[in-house]
């Protein structure tokens, strides 16, 4: 083609000056076949939605991202092989996650105990390393799924739902408790009150001490009090959060179980005085970088209790289980699989 003005336009070539020449096929949608514009179609629509679906989930993470943390996390102990279950309490309804009925029975229970504010996702770092046993991860009341018709108890009504929670998600056989925080301070009560359910108990860095709670790690107000408590919870491992999940965790913390437990006034159920009283074998779990329950605590607990052993966990903080779950995971099964290495070769 001589002379002319050449343009391009939809993948052929014009000439201005003689007219129009296509030097290719042109990529027309109408020109196709109708299979190719089935295909077409289809290829659109799946970019239009994968698109939607990744614009919807940034949208969720910035707007809502410890909501969309903790659903990731308790659709984690679905993916470990636990059925959530909602029983009826007293009040309404109770939620746990447990092994499947299908599952091969074993001799003890290993229930798993989350602290104040959390929730049964909390252990599903955990969950992985126990599937020879039977494990129940409950909600604790006013926590997670579990919903009742009162949101604000005083502690000893507190501790009625639990028991009746436990009473509810277990059968007869013995339990292993592993508690942490509020977790553990329930799990001594129970032993406490009910010590012939109990075989074992695994304190991880538990409340039930007396001394004043760090309002402010507790109740962030800015994004360095934000910070503050994610440094507690994991010690020398936190992660660097971005601002908008630091700014989520000071808003959703004022309308929290945690606010509505400072609202208490009374004088909570302190067990220092009766930690003699428990002879149940006792193991004390503790991220010895925890700021908002003193380390001071560790060693109190286990000079208090006469069945006790004290493992420290260096560099971690309030949650072990979740700042490092490996070396967590590898202590917890230390420590529960003691008896059978002892059953096995028995000291001579």
């Amino acid at each position: 083609m001589a002379g002319g003005k050449r343009s391009r336009f939809f993948g052929g070539s014009i000439d201005e000056s003689q007219g129009v020449e296509w030097s290719r096929p042109v990529p027309n949608f109408w020109l196709m076949s109708d299979d190719e514009r089935k295909k077409k179609r289809r290829l659109l629509l799946l970019g239009a939605l994968g698109m939607g679906i990744g614009l919807g989930v940034t949208l969720a993470l910035v707007r809502h991202p410890l909501k969309l943390a903790n659903w990731y996390a308790r659709h984690r102990l679905s993916r470990a092989g636990l059925r959530q279950y909602f029983l009826e309490g007293p009040q309404g309804v109770f939620s746990v996650f447990k092994r499947a009925e299908d599952h091969p029975p074993s001799e003890e229970t290993v229930v798993l105990i989350h602290g104040l504010g959390g929730h049964a996702g909390n252990w599903f770092y955990t969950v992985r390393a126990l599937d020879d046993y039977d494990v129940a991860v409950p909600d604790l009341p006013g926590h997670g799924d579990c919903r009742l018709e009162q949101l604000e108890w005083t502690p000893d009504e507190l501790f009625e739902l639990f028991v009746a929670e436990i009473d509810a998600i277990t059968d007869d056989r013995p339990l292993i408790m592993v508690g942490n925080s509020l977790g553990g301070w329930l799990s001594i009560l129970y032993a406490l009150h009910y010590p012939q359910r109990v075989r074992r108990l695994i304190l991880v860095n538990s409340a039930g001490l007396r001394f004043d709670y760090p309002t402010r790690l507790l109740l962030p107000r800015t994004r360095r009090d934000a910070r503050q408590i994610i440094g507690a919870v994991f010690g020398d491992e936190a992660p660097r959060v971005p601002g908008f999940m630091l700014d989520a965790l000071i808003r959703e913390a004022n309308c929290s179980p945690i606010a509505r437990a400072l609202e208490y006034s009374g004088e909570p159920p302190y067990v220092g005085d009766r930690l003699a009283d428990i002879e149940v074998p006792t193991e004390i779990i503790w991220g010895t970088e925890d700021t908002l329950i003193p380390h001071s605590h560790a060693y109190e607990l286990q000079k208090k209790l006469r069945n006790s052993r004290l493992y420290l966990m260096p560099g971690l903080g309030h949650s072990p289980q979740v700042a490092d779950a490996r070396r967590f995971n590898r202590l917890l099964r230390h420590i529960l699989d003691e008896p059978r290495r002892l059953a096995d070769h028995p000291p001579s």
